[in-house]
């Protein structure tokens, strides 16, 4: 492929996926030892052994996709039988034939009427096909190949499926598995469209290639009325995942985004997945923190002159803290705080020595 890099660094869980779909990689449990105890693993070349290589670690960067892979040699089949059809013990009868002849599924797609797993050993295929048969209709689909894309592929992530879908669009897909694994998306498509397939996720999820293609379309946007506000959502990952592992080198260190900047719901839902917390100036901006998601001990309220019910909102979902401006707003949540029977954290802002001059 064209314009690749290596990887400097990989959740254990992330290496486990690639090693699996066909990077040269540690083997899983030749690691397990290190990812249980919380060891780092640095990964070497040894044809350039002063390269600065990949470290394999149990820490996650948010909101960003490490690597493609690939996996040859696989056969998918499909079984087709409208006795499945709420019916079950279906399932547990077909898996029991695979592990009758000691062959592992790789990928696994079930419909109402159907369920279509793809293997890489072929040793017992005849014997496992024969029995099949006495469940339904089977096919076969030989020289298959599996392409995975690895990274932090949590299903509240906004659009990450959506962009590896989008570089396979012209490419024939045989299958689709996502949300057995917090790091992995993988496609089940043909050996003779690997090279493509491989490229175009690269293009797109690496190289921006289509950016102003399709990322972009300013034909489109020039249809829509004005004001209109385009928001550069990779940029925006590529900030945050910065910041987080900044912020992640400080013991007890938490970083919290100012929704004044930008309440836009989509935006603060991709903040919230970066593990971000919420500052919050208003009663508006704690709702909106908590529509999009943001954990109640990661929202902090600060402004002055919160009104009683914004003070309530608070405390009735156990927000993290109140940053208190004055007396007077610390006996009224106090007051508040005794009406509910609850403890409220609260923080004072103090400026020494400085006077408004007013």
């Amino acid at each position: 492929m064209d314009k690749t890099s290596p990887v400097r660094h990989l959740h254990f869980e992330e290496a486990a996926e690639l090693a699996y779909f066909g990077a040269k990689i540690l083997h899983p449990t030749c690691i397990q030892p290190a990812k249980y105890a919380n060891i780092p693993v640095r990964l070497l070349n040894t044809m350039d052994p002063n390269a600065e290589g990949t470290m394999i670690s149990n820490e996650t960067e948010k909101g960003k996709i490490k690597a493609v892979a690939a996996k040859e040699n696989i056969t998918a089949i499909k079984i087709k039988s409208s006795r499945m059809l709420l019916a079950h013990g279906f399932l547990r009868k077909v898996f029991e034939i695979f592990e009758k002849y000691q062959t592992s599924i790789d990928m696994i797609c079930t419909s109402e009427v159907g369920v279509s797993v793809s293997i890489d050993n072929t040793k017992h295929l005849n014997e496992i096909l024969d029995e099949l048969r006495k469940y339904g209709t089977v096919t076969v689909d030989h020289n298959m190949c599996i392409v995975c894309v690895v990274g932090d592929l949590e299903w509240e992530n906004v659009g990450f499926e959506a962009k590896a879908l989008d570089a396979m669009r012209d490419i024939p897909v045989r299958m689709i598995s996502f949300g057995g694994s917090n790091y992995n998306i993988s496609f089940l498509i043909r050996e003779c469209d690997k090279k493509a397939a491989l490229q175009s996720l690269s293009d797109q999820l690496f190289n921006n290639k289509y950016r102003m293609k399709t990322i972009f379309p300013i034909e489109e946007l020039r249809k829509l009325p004005t004001p209109f506000y385009y928001y550069d959502v990779d940029l925006l990952r590529q900030t945050l995942s910065a910041i987080a592992k900044e912020a992640s080198k400080y013991e007890k260190f938490e970083v919290h985004y100012a929704i004044k900047a930008n309440a836009n719901p989509k935006l603060l839902k991709v903040i919230r997945t970066s593990g971000l917390g919420a500052d919050c100036v208003s009663g508006g901006e704690v709702q909106a923190s908590l529509d999009a998601g943001f954990p109640n001990d990661k929202i902090v309220f600060a402004g002055v002159g919160k009104a009683d019910w914004e003070i309530n909102l608070g405390l009735d979902n156990d927000i993290f803290c109140f940053n208190v401006e004055s007396l007077a707003e610390l006996e009224v949540i106090n007051e508040l705080v005794g009406l509910k029977n609850k403890v409220a954290n609260v923080a004072f802002r103090i400026n020494p020595n400085v006077g408004a001059h007013t």
